[in-house]
């Protein structure tokens, strides 16, 4: 419970997420619950090519753009 307090989540997804973080070896079980795994003092950086950038937003379709309000008021004139 005091892993789910600190994380600031509910105590099911704490559950679950020690699994993942087991698997990917940032956590063990020890006798005691759960604990850091013994690694170097510190973990690898991922390369510069593993950053993407966000896909770009396609220019809108003229024939699909709204009107604007004024060209939708019946003409006074």
């Amino acid at each position: 419970a005091s892993i789910a307090v600190a994380a600031g989540v509910g105590l099911d997804a704490a559950l679950s997420a020690l699994g993942g973080l087991a698997a990917a070896g940032y956590i063990e079980r020890s006798a005691n619950g759960w604990r850091l795994c013994k690694q170097t003092a510190s973990y690898r950086k991922a390369p510069d090519s593993a950053v993407l950038d966000p896909p770009r937003a396609p220019e809108p379709d003229p024939a699909e753009t709204p009107p604007f309000p004024d060209e939708l008021a019946p003409s006074s004139a």
